[in-house]
């Protein structure tokens, strides 16, 4: 069969599979979040146990089971065997850490649940179940969590499947009935509790991501860079945290340097390992440096520190948009410190480090010289734990329907929440301060006393950071040259910060049945519904949660008006709210009050564009896995909300996967879909275990409409 004849047949299967069966997604969603939570061990053990010899300790197992009835029958797997005993005699240190990560874990099994529905030629049965099960088991040994939270969201769907066909069958009370609960038990017991833990981030689990130029010029940098380091180290936190460090210059990039938590001599050694060399001619594989670095495998929503005094060699519109997809997929915050202590930065095109940083709500800090990064230890150190954006403005003089000849003053109020244990706030320009005399900035609390506050002065930037800071409204102004372009952040954490996760979903009825799927951007002309997943709920109180649209500067949209919530959860942790998007970039600001009725505010990591174009995964050859030297395939859809016109194609991989595409164009009419496949080859550079990314976009030519989506491929 041509590969023209299987998209065809697969449109029609997606069709008649959308109108033939009616799925619960959010009944669905329950259950699957009821069966992750029982898993929920929030203490981190520290050490941890050595396993003590066969035989010293007798543990004894019990058969997993799936419920038929009154009656019990085995799991369609193997016997899952413990992986080891703890050595009760030995005293460890357990903490009491924070829930948002292992809720962000459950959103993205979540969404892969949701995304099940509309892959076709899946044959649901217990045979799928147990290769999913080995997947799983191969993913986490190189910690290709993405992938492996995706693979547990297709088995709960496949669970459902069964189950819905065995309900259908009307075998009575000898029908079987799988369990999501059982399922995960096989998965934690096959891949060992620590293993199981990290999948799911349930002790706030993060990885601290280095990616440093070691050219010749970077001598001072790289020893900032270890106090950095050794800062990081030393610094008391709850949180499990494990190190990756991604060495680039040109022409070469590497080795990758992965440390988990119990080596953290072995990390200070590779960073005091790191030597200059090479370079010349200014220009770095900066991006190269930071792929390098998220292919090792770091724990979703994890900061990545990029250090350099050069602009990047490979900033081509492709490698930039594969960074932000998978940056943005697996939650990476990228901050980039750039020296300027030689004539290459000075002269430098950091832009596409600005677009990266605004992307993945991170910063870009121009720093005078080594002394100016060195200041920022603390700030590097205070970042690791869970941080949530209170306050986010970009002020552009240029996207300014008025532009003052004179110095403007700009006020921005922060509220503060009893949520909130350190505050950072930064202000970063493209312009050296020069005394005060281009731009200036002040603090107020609210009692107007700022002792404990840690002011760092840069040339170009102002860094205040407050530990246990006052609840009540704090003031910044900002007084800035009408030349000075400047950049406001202002982030919260604590062990159970409040914050949210969003992803958006479209729903349609035909022949009377609804569908309801995630999709990557609201759709103009139609109205959006947003899924906002809530951390840190303990602190509040839910009757109070509004949403609003803001721009990027900050400003309300006025289209919009304060929307409360909706509850999709008893537990109160998943909620809803449907808008008209506008049509311009936006971010979502959630409000509310916490339990002592103390206002907060939180602002979405990265911002939303509405777009007419959508595209989605139609088929992936063998559960989106690839072998070394083989090829497969991914048939993807794309649908046209908009006016007729002529869609460019792109696809592109890491490791150079991508062979080949169907097609590079396709003119799509309104309210019609099309497809193309992607096909790709195993690269002898990819190991067992680690995940390779596809990243396709597709763009109008007429609207400038762009989607754009990315698959996890793993290595088998």
């Amino acid at each position: 069969m041509s590969m023209k004849a299987a998209i065809t047949i697969l449109l029609f299967y997606h069709a008649m599979q959308v109108v033939s069966s009616a799925f619960d997604l959010y009944g669905s969603m329950d259950d699957a979040r009821s069966a992750i939570m029982s898993f929920y061990d929030p203490t981190h053990v520290e050490p941890e146990a050595k396993p003590v010899k066969p035989g010293s300790i007798k543990v004894k197992s019990k058969r997993p089971t799936f419920v038929i009835s009154t009656r019990k029958i085995r799991l369609p797997f193997p016997r899952p065997q413990p992986t080891r005993a703890i050595n009760k005699s030995k005293p460890v240190t357990t903490r009491r850490v924070s829930l948002n990560k292992f809720v962000e874990a459950i959103e993205d099994i979540e969404k892969a649940l949701a995304d099940a529905q509309i892959v076709g030629r899946v044959k649901h049965d217990e045979q799928r179940l147990r290769k999913l099960r080995d997947l799983i088991k191969t993913a986490v040994q190189k910690r290709s969590y993405r992938f492996a939270r995706k693979a547990i969201g297709e088995a709960m769907f496949t669970i459902r499947k069964i189950n819905e066909k065995r309900k259908a069958g009307g075998r009575g009370k000898r029908n079987t009935v799988l369990s999501s609960k059982d399922f995960l038990g096989s998965v934690r017991q096959t891949i060992g509790v620590s293993a199981f833990n990290d999948l799911l981030a349930m002790q706030g689990q993060v990885t601290l991501m280095f990616a440093i130029d070691d050219t010749g010029s970077m001598a001072q940098e790289i020893a900032a860079a270890k106090k950095i380091a050794t800062s990081i180290v030393d610094e008391q936190r709850a949180e499990p945290v494990d190190y990756i460090l991604s060495p680039f210059n040109d022409p070469g990039t590497g080795p990758v340097t992965y440390c988990e938590e119990t080596e953290r001599d072995r990390f200070v050694t590779a960073i005091d390992s790191l030597s200059p060399h090479s370079g010349g001619d200014c220009a770095e594989l900066t991006f190269k440096g930071m792929n390098d670095a998220i292919d090792e495998g770091p724990q979703p929503d994890s900061p990545l520190y990029v250090f350099t005094d050069a602009g990047p060699k490979d900033a081509t519109e492709e490698n930039i948009l594969y960074l932000k997809e998978i940056a943005q997929a697996q939650g990476v915050v990228i901050n980039f410190f750039v020296v300027q202590n030689s004539g290459c930065a000075r002269t430098a095109d950091i832009s596409s480090f600005e677009e990266i940083a605004q992307a993945t709500m991170g910063q870009v800090f121009e720093l005078k010289d080594h002394n100016e990064l060195e200041q920022l230890q603390g700030l590097t150190a205070t970042s690791l734990g869970g941080t949530a954006v209170v306050v986010n403005a970009i002020h552009n003089q240029a996207a300014r329907k008025k532009r003052s000849l004179s110095k403007t003053p700009n006020s921005y109020s922060i509220p503060v929440d009893d949520s909130i244990d350190t505050l950072v706030i930064s202000v970063t320009a493209d312009q050296p301060t020069t005394g005060g005399s281009m731009w200036s900035v002040s603090l107020t609390s609210p009692t107007g006393n700022i002792a404990g506050v840690t002011t760092n002065n840069l040339d170009q930037g102002t860094v205040y950071q407050i530990s246990k800071p006052n609840v009540g409204v704090w003031n910044l102004g900002v007084t800035a040259d009408s030349s000075v372009n400047y950049d406001l952040f202002v982030k919260g954490s604590s062990a159970d910060n409040i914050d949210f996760e969003y992803y958006f979903v479209r729903t349609t009825v035909r022949r009377g049945v609804s569908t309801t799927i995630p999709i990557t951007s609201p759709l103009l002309g139609e109205k959006a519904e947003a899924i906002l997943t809530l951390g840190g709920i303990a602190h509040v109180d839910r009757r109070t949660l509004t949403a609003e649209l803001v721009t990027l500067e900050g400003d309300v949209i006025v289209t919009s008006q304060p929307v409360s919530l909706t509850s999709k959860d008893r537990k109160g942790i998943r909620h809803s709210f449907k808008f008209y998007p506008p049509n311009q970039i936006f971010k979502i600001k959630l409000k509310g009050r916490t339990k002592k009725g103390n206002p907060f505010e939180r602002i979405c990591h990265a911002p939303i564009k509405p777009e007419t174009l959508l595209v989605k995964v139609l088929f992936a050859r063998n559960d989106y896995t690839i072998k070394q030297g083989s090829t497969g395939y991914v048939i993807f859809m794309i649908e046209n909300f908009g006016n007729a016109e002529v869609v460019d194609i792109n696809s592109f991989g890491s490791m150079g996967t991508v062979q080949r595409q169907s097609r590079s164009m396709s003119r799509v009419r309104k309210g019609r879909k099309t497809s193309f496949s992607v096909t790709f080859r195993g690269n002898s550079k990819a190991t067992k275990g680690m995940t390779v990314t596809i990243v396709v976009s597709v763009k109008g030519r007429n609207s400038g409409s762009k989607s754009v989506m990315s698959v996890p491929l793993l290595v088998i």
